[in-house]
């Protein structure tokens, strides 16, 4: 099942009083294609100041802050960013949590993500599909490579992203995406849909393009204009670091190195990485959170970053106690005071 859902801190939902704390919204999306019917899809929204009931924030004084969008895998929920919510109370950033959906699952227990896989018959060595499920049948994309809804997440995400900028203070010049599993798959797949410059950043973690989802030169030079931190357990046979098909599911990736590097050409990187180091990585060695990262430097392409994190022990869906810091570190230089290893 590509994108299980990853181990992280889910704190309950608040009424949106305190700062950090997960507030829920509702928007009601029309999907491109007419053959489905309008639907409403959940957000949780964290600030860094407190809001009387779920609305917008201060605009007085002209402040802006960045915004992380935060994806679950699948089978989770936007609860599981809670924490990215609590470390933004602090480090000043807005928090967006999307909720996934699984349309004719158990209950919709089954909550996923559209990389639009549905229908495809290259991305998989599947023999039946793993789920189909109700809005694919509805617009006939069913095929052996099916998992995940076949509502566009791709325009739900865009839709999101403008209402969440106008009615709170984002800076739009510093959008991240952070997700997990599945979510990191929407991740990556966001920045080749979304006209360039819409996003800043993509940190996914133990997430991977689909076989033949960047192999064009149109595909690579989307890549171009994002900072890019990539984090994977060496261990990870759901989504495996190395590409190709996984032993479990039979879905096809590419493989990280192969990602990074188009990442970093795209953006006129530097073709050998060069170790990194991060601040976690002393009091992580020899223990389960142990991880050595690679950087790709002088991009052409101002701000830009592009780096790869492996955790050697570790296999899919594993989430260090200081993932949320690890990634706001990376994505601003900034080491959170809340920093635990």
């Amino acid at each position: 099942m590509p994108g299980a859902a990853c181990f992280a801190l889910v704190l309950g939902l608040a009424l949106g009083a305190a700062p950090g704390a997960q507030v829920k919204h509702t928007i009601t999306i029309t999907d491109p294609d007419a053959r489905l019917a309008k639907i409403d899809r959940e957000y949780l929204v964290s600030t860094p100041y407190a809001t009387g009931g779920g609305g917008g924030g201060p605009r007085s004084n002209n402040k802006t802050y960045p915004l992380l969008v935060y994806l679950h895998g699948q089978y989770g929920h936007a609860s599981g960013g809670a924490a990215f919510g609590q470390l933004g109370a602090s480090e000043e950033f807005i928090t967006v949590a999307p909720q996934g959906i699984g349309d004719g699952s158990f209950l919709g227990l089954d909550t996923t993500w559209s990389v639009r896989a549905e229908g495809r018959t290259d991305v998989c060595e599947r023999l039946a599909a793993q789920a189909v499920m109700s809005s694919c049948r509805a617009v006939g994309r069913v095929s052996k490579c099916n998992w995940a809804t076949c509502y566009d997440d791709v325009h739900f995400f865009a839709a999101l992203l403008a209402s969440v900028v106008s009615a709170y203070p984002v800076d739009a010049s510093r959008v991240f995406l952070a997700g997990c599993s599945n979510g990191a798959m929407l991740a990556e797949y966001l920045q080749t849909q979304l006209p360039p410059g819409t996003v800043a950043a993509v940190v996914p973690w133990y997430g991977a393009f689909l076989a033949h989802y960047v192999d064009t030169r149109e595909q690579q030079r989307a890549l171009r204009g994002a900072t890019l931190l990539a984090l994977h357990g060496a261990k990870d046979e759901l989504i495996p670091p190395a590409g190709g098909v996984d032993k479990k599911d039979k879905y096809a990736y590419v493989s990280e190195n192969v990602t990074v590097a188009r990442w970093a050409a795209a953006n006129g990187c530097s073709p050998e990485p060069t170790a990194l180091r991060t601040p976690y990585q002393a009091r992580s060695a020899g223990k389960a959170m142990e991880h050595t990262c690679v950087e790709h430097g002088g991009c052409e392409v101002p701000g830009v970053r592009v780096a790869y994190c492996s955790f050697p022990r570790q296999a899919h869906g594993f989430w260090p106690s200081f993932g949320e810091e690890l990634t706001w570190w990376f994505l601003t230089g900034s080491v959170p005071a809340t920093a635990v290893a």
